[in-house]
């Protein structure tokens, strides 16, 4: 079944492209992407109005850790194809969470 993902952000580094528009999903690839287009008679049409559309994004959010050095049984070893570190803040103070 052909996908119709209408109005969301697609963002995709390959192609430098981060805009508003639509993605055509055929038999499992993206086979277009441009404002307005039409859906083929039997697919299904998602409006994707405020979300992200990425390639390969699985998990925008994600602690890469464990607890007292014990994997969680959900680690993201078992799932993650690819990461990029970005960073973290700083820590809270001492005493942040006695308000």
């Amino acid at each position: 079944m052909d996908t119709l993902l209408r109005g969301g952000r697609v963002i995709d580094p390959k192609t430098e492209t981060d805009r508003i528009t639509d993605l055509l999903i055929t038999q499992g690839r993206v086979a277009a992407v441009g404002d307005g287009l039409t859906a083929p008679t039997d697919a299904e049409v998602v409006d994707v109005t405020g979300l992200i559309v990425g390639p390969g994004f699985v998990d925008l959010h994600s602690h890469v850790h464990s607890i007292a050095g014990c994997p969680s049984p959900t680690s993201p070893r078992r799932w993650i194809c690819s990461a990029h570190p970005t960073g973290s803040g700083p820590p809270p103070p001492p005493n942040a969470a006695d308000g």
